[in-house]
């Protein structure tokens, strides 16, 4: 995907970064600017902004999506993964 095309999506900053410095770590916000692989803007709603390198940074399915996979597989899944991904529905 290109740059451009990235702008806007939901992500995550991954939940269990090490060397993580500031407070954004497992917070969800919108990516606001993908330079390279080292550059990724994201604003999180409840205010700021922050960069991230590529592989701290995931792109969150869309809300239809998780919706669809909940419905059709939930009760296959373990509950500790349903329970993950229905809240991760409910913030988008």
């Amino acid at each position: 995907m290109e740059n451009q095309t990235l702008t806007g999506t939901l992500v995550l900053v991954q939940p269990d970064l090490e060397n993580d410095t500031g407070p954004k770590r497992g917070h969800i916000g919108v990516l606001t600017m993908a330079f390279s692989e080292k550059e990724n803007y994201v604003r999180f709603p409840e205010g700021g902004e922050a960069y991230f390198p590529a592989e701290q940074v995931m792109m969150l399915k869309d809300k239809q999506e998780v919706f669809n996979d909940l419905t059709k597989n939930g009760s296959s899944m373990p509950l500790d993964d349903f329970k993950a991904m229905y809240k991760i529905m409910l913030l988008q």
